[in-house]
């Protein structure tokens, strides 16, 4: 009541011309203050009720209430609450000789109050802050009072207290059985479940075993092809540099050739598959070590200057040369960096372009973007081109060669090592192969200085 009487009252009364004094019975064009309202409202319940009584005193008071003595629990309460700035205290105790609770709270300044108080030529402090506590307020309430109210509506309503009481027990017990029912339910619920992560755990298990066999039928077929395929490849180099004396076609040492292509494709298809069967069962030995990627790129990109020759292809990379090194296997990052140029070289026709650019983000990653203008990649085949054996078209009239392990193989390295590749393209215009580093497997080079201008070169190839 004080509260509202603070913020809504006295400034309405205020700006109507009336004053706020403790006196104001003296004059009709004043209001009391809210302490003095509230102390002359509890003095008007005393007089109607003297079972109850309220209080509101401070150890600063204006000089107008004159000397007053605390008893012991309002001593103790102005205490407590002003050190311990707790919002209530209570005690139970023998007040004017009855069974009484007594509640104290604390009387906190707000706006109005700091601002009536800091003015008022009288007040006791001008430095008052909203939130400054400025006394205590406690109510004297006797327990007999309360209790004897009750006992003879207690006496008549025995009876149905009674009833209710049954009632409540029958209730109580019929949520017993409920809740055991419940719990029953749940048990057998918990062990169909038990049981199924058991068949589960016997499937994922038998998965297991047909990967393993799978891998092991795989490594054993490989083995056995590799050794005629060797014997293949050596005779062939032999027929090739007629290294036995001349023979007598000319056109032997071509078909040699064709021998010794053919089986060194075959023998590079046999390795892609078995290391890609060591990466599907997670046997592929990766060393980790810190590697500069401009020299990881930079070699890769030299090494595929033939093959772009061949094709009539540019293959330009824009690499920063303060880029950070990173922690990464050097053999599957440049089969990465070699599986993508590979396909990109390989999708791409005479006068095609192909650049590969890279640069450290904001968040501390690595992208490489290699970009190129062949064939591109169908919407609906895109994701499907990073499974193993899968190509953008599987039809036997295809116009490409391979066996769909290329990006697959990379984008297995590239989850060994948290890492990830994205696939932009549009048929018919290109491809954009997204390689992104994170930035837990960057390592940050003390005094690293940026080169500007590269950098900017380097963002502007990525951005387009």
């Amino acid at each position: 009541m004080r509260g509202y009487y603070s913020r809504h009252v006295v400034p309405r009364a205020q700006n109507a011309g009336a004053t706020v004094s403790h006196d104001y019975k003296e004059s009709e064009t004043t209001i009391p203050f809210p302490a003095t309202l509230t102390i002359d409202l509890a003095n008007e319940l005393r007089e109607k009720n003297s079972a109850f009584t309220f209080n509101f005193y401070s150890d600063e008071p204006f000089p107008w209430r004159g000397e007053r003595v605390l008893d012991r629990f309002e001593s103790d309460a102005l205490g407590v609450l002003k050190a311990k700035s707790e919002q209530k205290y209570v005690r139970f105790e023998n007040h004017n000789g009855q069974r009484s609770v007594r509640i104290a709270y604390l009387v906190i300044m707000g706006e109005t109050c700091v601002a009536c108080h800091n003015a008022h030529p009288e007040s006791p402090r001008t430095d008052w802050k909203v939130g400054d506590i400025r006394g205590v307020q406690q109510i004297t309430l006797p327990l007999a009072d309360v209790g004897t109210s009750f006992l003879p509506d207690m006496r008549e309503s025995a009876f149905y207290i009674g009833i209710f009481t049954l009632a409540g027990l029958i209730l109580i017990w019929l949520l017993l059985k409920e809740i055991q029912a419940r719990v029953e339910q749940t048990r057998e619920l918990a062990a169909d479940a038990e049981m199924r992560n058991i068949e589960l755990a016997a499937a994922k298990a038998e998965a297991d075993r047909a990967n393993r066999a799978q891998g092991e039928l795989i490594a054993n077929v490989g083995h056995e092809l590799r050794t005629p395929l060797n014997s293949v490849i050596g005779f062939s180099e032999i027929l090739k540099d007629e290294r036995m004396g001349p023979m007598g076609s000319p056109e032997y040492p071509e078909f040699a050739g064709e021998i010794h292509s053919s089986g060194t494709r075959l023998l590079e298809i046999i390795n892609s598959i078995l290391y890609m069967s060591q990466l599907e069962s997670g046997s592929a030995e990766m060393q980790q070590e810190v590697l500069s990627l401009n020299n990881v790129l930079t070699a890769n990109v030299e090494a595929f200057k033939t093959a772009v020759e061949a094709q009539g292809v540019s293959l330009k990379h824009m690499i920063m040369a303060d880029m950070p090194p990173v922690l990464f296997d050097r053999n599957g990052l440049s089969r990465i960096i070699h599986c993508i140029l590979d396909n990109a070289i390989k999708f791409s026709d005479r006068g095609g372009k192909i650049w590969v650019a890279a640069r450290e983000l904001d968040d501390g990653c690595i992208e490489v973007r290699f970009k190129d203008t062949g064939a591109g990649i169908a919407e609906d085949v895109l994701l499907d081109v990073l499974k193993p054996f899968r190509q953008a078209d599987g039809t036997r009239s295809r116009r490409f060669e391979g066996v769909g392990l290329g990006l697959a193989m990379a984008n297995s390295i590239a989850k060994l090592h948290n890492t990830t590749i994205e696939l932009e393209s549009t048929e018919g215009i290109g491809t954009t192969v997204i390689l992104t580093i994170p930035a837990n497997r960057v390592v940050p080079e003390a005094g690293r200085h940026r080169n500007t201008e590269k950098e900017r070169a380097a963002k502007s190839a990525i951005a387009a």
